[in-house]
C-alpha cells in the first residue's frame, strides 16, 4: 500500500493576512492592487495564484483577506 503524507507533502505553506479598506475603495481595485503587491514579493509563489477575498463589512470598512503561498516555511 502506498502512503502519502497529505499534511507535509512539500514545503509550500499558505498564508492569510486580514486587512480592512475604506468602504469607498472599489473591490476590483483592492483585489488588483493586493495581488500586484503579493506578486512583487520574490518568495511568494506564482502558482497557486495569490488571492484577495472579500470577507465582510465592519464598522471600520470592508474586510478582506490576502491569501498566498510560499515554498520556504522559514521565511515570513
Amino acid at each position: 500500500m502506498r502512503l502519502v503524507n497529505m499534511d507535509l507533502p512539500n514545503n509550500e505553506t499558505r498564508h492569510h493576512i486580514p486587512f480592512v479598506m475604506d468602504i469607498d475603495a472599489p473591490p476590483s481595485r483592492v483585489r488588483e492592487v493586493g495581488i500586484e503587491a503579493m506578486l512583487s514579493v520574490a518568495s511568494v509563489l506564482r502558482t497557486p495564484v495569490p488571492m484577495v477575498l472579500f470577507k465582510n463589512v465592519t464598522e471600520q470598512g470592508m474586510a478582506y483577506e490576502a491569501i498566498f503561498w510560499m515554498n520556504d516555511p522559514n521565511v515570513w
